[in-house]
C-alpha cells in the first residue's frame, strides 16, 4: 500500500496547513475537469482523508489492537456504523440532460460519477447511494436557456423566416439541442407561429418543435405592393 504521505509528497511531521496546501495543489493538477486522471485524483483524495488531522494521522500510524481478538472499533469512528448523508447542489443545462454520459461531481473531498436522468426538473433531488455507506443527495438546478423552451421532454425553438418563404414555402436547416444539423420543410402558405415537429429530437423520448416567426423584408418593390393592392380591391 502506498503511504498517504508519499502520495501527497509530504513528510510525517508536516503541519496540517502544509498537508492541506499539498492536497489542494495536487487535486487541482489532477482534477478530471481539468484533464487530469480520475484514479489519481481519487488516490490523492483518499490520502488526504487519512492524514488531514492529527487524529486521522494517529489512527493511520498507530492502529489499535483488540486484546479479545477480531476487529477493533475506534469510538472516534463510531458514526461510520450509521449511514451519513452528503448534500449538494448541481447546476445543469438542457444539453447536459440530452447527453448520455456520466457527470463528475465533487463535494468537499469526495468525487463521484453520476447519471443525470433527462426527465428531472428544476429543484428535483435525487439520492445516489455510495459504496462507502454514504448517501449522496443532489438537488438539481436547470440553467435557463434563452434558445429553448421546455415542456416536459419536448423542446421548442424559434426560427425567423422571411415573409415570402412563409407564403411560398421552402426549406431551412436548424440545430437540435445536441448541435446536430436537421433539415425542415416549410409548407406553402404557412402562418406566423406555425410549429413544425421533429420527432425524437427533444429530451429522452420527447420531440423538438420549430416555431416559425415571420420577418418582413427590408425592401418590397412597388410593383408587388401595387399588385397586392389590386388583388385586395377585387
Amino acid at each position: 500500500m502506498i503511504s498517504p504521505y508519499k502520495t501527497l509528497m509530504v513528510s510525517p511531521d508536516s503541519s496540517d496547513d502544509t498537508i492541506k496546501k499539498a492536497y489542494k495543489k495536487l487535486s487541482m493538477k489532477h482534477h478530471p475537469d481539468k484533464g487530469g486522471d480520475k484514479d489519481k485524483f481519487q488516490e490523492i483524495t483518499k490520502a488526504y482523508e487519512q492524514i488531514k488531522t492529527p487524529e486521522a494521522r494517529g489512527q493511520y500510524t498507530r492502529p489499535q489492537s483488540n486484546p479479545f481478538g477480531g476487529v477493533h472499533i475506534n469510538t472516534n469512528n463510531f458514526s461510520n456504523l450509521f449511514k451519513p448523508t452528503i448534500k449538494g447542489f448541481l447546476s445543469v443545462t438542457l444539453q447536459d440532460l440530452a447527453e448520455d454520459k456520466k457527470h463528475i461531481v465533487q463535494l468537499s473531498t469526495h468525487i463521484v460519477e453520476i447519471d443525470i436522468p433527462p426527465t428531472i426538473n428544476d429543484g428535483d433531488t435525487i439520492k445516489y447511494p455510495q459504496s462507502n455507506n454514504t448517501d449522496l443527495l443532489i438537488t438539481f438546478r436547470i440553467v435557463p436557456d434563452m434558445n429553448w423552451e421546455r415542456t416536459g421532454n419536448d423542446l421548442t425553438m424559434n426560427l425567423d423566416i422571411d415573409f415570402w418563404d412563409l407564403i411560398l414555402g421552402g426549406s431551412a436547416t436548424v440545430s437540435n439541442i445536441l448541435k446536430q444539423q436537421l433539415n425542415i420543410i416549410i409548407p406553402v402558405k404557412s402562418e406566423p407561429g406555425t410549429k413544425l415537429r421533429l420527432k425524437g429530437h427533444g429530451l429522452h423520448t420527447g420531440d423538438m418543435y420549430v416555431r416559425l416567426n415571420a420577418v418582413m423584408p427590408s425592401e418590397i418593390p412597388d410593383a408587388i405592393i401595387n399588385e397586392i393592392k389590386r388583388i385586395k380591391t377585387k
